[in-house]
């Protein structure tokens, strides 16, 4: 529960960054390894679930920082209503 609090907090201070900028942030499947503390291949397994907003048709793998924000709020709150272990 803190490591899904911390992971939802470092992309709340990205999102307000990037609202400054109102241009949106892409991100790859290193960068999504990288915020949510993951490996290469779990990041890549994440981009093929059909639940996750991905771009998958662009020839690269990204997914717009809002709408990786927006899933961990959804898969967070989907974790507390239902008092199960949070899983990516």
């Amino acid at each position: 529960m803190e490591y899904t609090n911390e992971v939802l907090e470092e992309l709340k201070k990205l999102n307000e960054n990037l609202a400054k900028l109102h241009e949106p942030k892409m991100f790859k499947i290193g960068d999504v390894a990288r915020i949510l503390k993951i490996n290469n291949n779990q990041a890549s397994k994440l981009f093929k679930r059909a639940d996750f907003p991905a771009l998958t048709n662009c020839g690269d793998n990204k997914i717009e920082q809002t709408a990786l924000f927006n899933w961990l709020q959804t898969r967070h709150a989907d974790y507390e209503e239902n008092d199960d272990e949070f899983e990516i």
